[in-house]
């Protein structure tokens, strides 16, 4: 096999925690690491101001801007384990996972 398409971690997004990971998988010698990005330079002003991520939001430079359908979570409930069962918070985590689809789709 081709030494140079045989990789150990294919780590997919350079962000911080993928950076990171990659930094640290590739730390030792005998691992090949690659670390995929789709995202373009980062040479926006708001990428580098802290809360500049208010204005990247839905913004065409920093947001692939991709839509999605709300989910029930029913199928997650149903199929959960035991702790998620047990969980009291239950209701107040799939009422923020609601709240979080409608923020994305555009309904309140």
């Amino acid at each position: 096999m081709n030494k140079a398409a045989f990789y150990d971690y294919i780590i997919v997004g350079a962000g911080t925690a993928g950076c990171l990971l990659a930094n640290r998988l590739s730390a030792d010698p005998r691992n090949n690491v690659l670390l995929l990005e789709a995202g373009g330079r980062d040479n926006w002003i708001w990428l580098h101001i802290p809360a500049g991520y208010l204005y990247a939001i839905g913004d065409k430079h920093a947001d692939w801007l991709f839509k999605t359908a709300p989910e029930t979570y029913d199928e997650i409930i149903d199929a959960a384990c035991e702790a998620w069962k047990k969980l009291t918070a239950k209701p107040d985590v799939i009422r923020s996972f609601r709240m979080r689809d409608s923020a994305h789709v555009g309904q309140s």
